[in-house]
């Protein structure tokens, strides 16, 4: 297909919807604002305890995953989670941490817990218990939210590091994801577990294919759930809110949880609670783990603690840094509050350029340094992912970022280009409008969805095209016409 055949029939199947939510603010432009993804909420939460729920991209309310999928995994609570003798959940039963294996911690230095990640892009999704206001934060945004009525517990940040450097931002709020009704009312309700790459199993055929065909489900149960758990899936050695089981899909079921590693392995004794969970599992390779805590067991311990497992010996676990000095948790304004879930992404693994066929570069999108009009100030955020619609794959493109200050009306442009992973080689092609004849733009984040051309919904190696995404905006203030735009990102198609 030629591009511009691309470009023409993009532009006619845009399909344009607009959200309201909380108005954003500052440190509201995460490069992955409105990402889809799964988690378990917290007892307090309208979805209780026992739900594995998930959001579609774009700024939607979570929901249960409540039916059996049509094919693929069924990454339903009860179908993971069951006690496989009576063929029920436990009433009890709780899980306050869950991965699916695929994040990325190979930039993570195993001696001294450094970040060194390589990419262009890097980052770290987490959430924080819910607490009373501010008690244990320490700055930025995450104490900004922590600060407000219904706290930060419901929130989803991301730490992006860069260059050395790291940057926190809040990429959805609990009202956008319908865990919060903004109030103090919502302070309680909060996310217990959660993971970014298993809504990639939603993305269509094309997408799973490049996904494990057996996944794996790492988790932990809290110390106070410990009896539920069924005496099968664990020695009695074993029984602690430490220690790492491990469910795995045959092709048609679950098989029965069992322990994949016991709490001695993450340098803890059996009186700990992990609460957080990342894992980069290869099947035989390395297996790297980030956890969390409930309680640190020594001054030593930081939020956030990194292992690289080995068969001669396990080194001891090091807490992840973001310098020499200062702990990523510290410099995420994390402070002493409690890591309730955590999850590494990194759409860029590998390097983006053509002959890479790596999964994440079909799914997130890549901020750039380009913007495409290099006098308008660069305000806006936004981000390109891969989506579903009515089981037709596409791409869902967002923006935000805008602040309140008077605007009445406004609109929103996208502007769409192809070309490499360095550079658009076509002409920016402006896909939809989006305007605000009355009432107020002011943040309010907008979603745009357009399916793909059915020649580019399976992955190539060998087709190296790029889609590159900008915004710009326009909003009218008290003292005139003020013009905005986002930097561009990249994703492959």
């Amino acid at each position: 297909m030629a591009k511009a055949t691309v470009c023409i029939s993009w532009v006619t199947a845009a399909l344009i919807t607009a959200e309201t939510c909380r108005a954003q603010e500052t440190g509201d432009d995460g490069p992955l604002i409105g990402a889809s993804f799964a988690c378990i909420a917290t007892a307090a939460s309208a979805l209780g305890a026992q739900t594995l729920a998930s959001k579609k991209a774009g700024f939607t309310a979570l929901t249960p995953r409540s039916a059996p999928p049509t094919s693929g995994p069924d990454f339903r609570f009860a179908s993971i989670f069951k006690d496989r003798g009576t063929g029920q959940v436990p009433a009890s039963l709780r899980v306050d941490a869950i991965s699916t294996g695929l994040d990325v911690l190979k930039y993570i230095d195993p001696v001294t817990g450094i970040l060194s990640p390589t990419p262009a892009q890097f980052g770290i999704h987490f959430t924080i218990e819910p607490e009373p206001p501010a008690a244990r934060t320490t700055s930025g945004i995450v104490r900004r939210e922590d600060l407000k009525p219904d706290g930060a517990g419901a929130d989803v940040f991301d730490y992006e590091f860069t260059a050395g450097a790291g940057r926190t931002t809040r990429d959805l709020d609990g009202t956008e994801i319908g865990l919060s009704d903004g109030t103090n009312t919502s302070r309680a309700r909060g996310i217990a577990a959660f993971d970014l790459h298993l809504t990639a199993w939603d993305l269509g055929a094309a997408i799973v294919s490049m996904l494990p065909a057996n996944p794996r489900v790492f988790f932990s149960v809290p110390t106070n759930a410990i009896g539920d758990v069924p005496t099968a899936w664990w020695p009695a050695a074993q029984r602690s809110g430490a220690t790492i089981l491990y469910s795995e899909w045959t092709g048609t079921i679950w098989s029965e949880p069992r322990v994949f590693l016991p709490a001695s392995r993450l340098g803890l004794d059996n009186s700990a609670d992990v609460d957080a969970l990342a894992v980069e599992w290869s099947g035989g390779g390395s297996t790297r783990v980030v956890f969390s805590t409930r309680t640190l067991p020594t001054s030593s311990w930081n939020q956030l603690m990194f292992v690289e497992l080995a068969t001669d010996g396990d080194p001891t676990p090091v807490p992840v840094k973001s310098s020499s000095t200062t702990t990523t948790a510290q410099d995420a304004g994390v402070g002493s509050a409690n890591v309730s879930s955590v999850c590494f992404w990194d759409p860029s693994l590998n390097g983006q350029g053509c002959g890479v066929a790596e999964r994440w570069s079909y799914v997130f999108g890549t901020t750039t340094a380009l913007t495409p009009f290099p006098p308008l100030p660069t305000l806006l955020a936004s981000s390109v992912l891969r989506d579903c619609e009515a089981a037709v794959p596409g791409l869902r493109f967002a923006t935000a970022g805008w602040t309140t200050s008077g605007r009445v009306s406004g609109a929103a442009v996208h502007m769409i280009a192809f070309g490499t992973d360095i550079m658009p080689t076509t002409p920016w092609y402006t896909v939809a409008t989006i305007g605000r004849p009355t009432g107020t733009i002011a943040g309010d984040p907008v979603s745009l969805f357009i399916p793909l051309p059915p020649d580019l919904v399976v992955p190539d190696r060998n087709r190296c095209l790029f889609l590159w995404s900008a915004w710009v905006a326009a909003g009218i203030t008290p003292s005139g016409v003020e013009l905005a735009q986002s930097e561009a990102l990249r994703i492959r198609l």
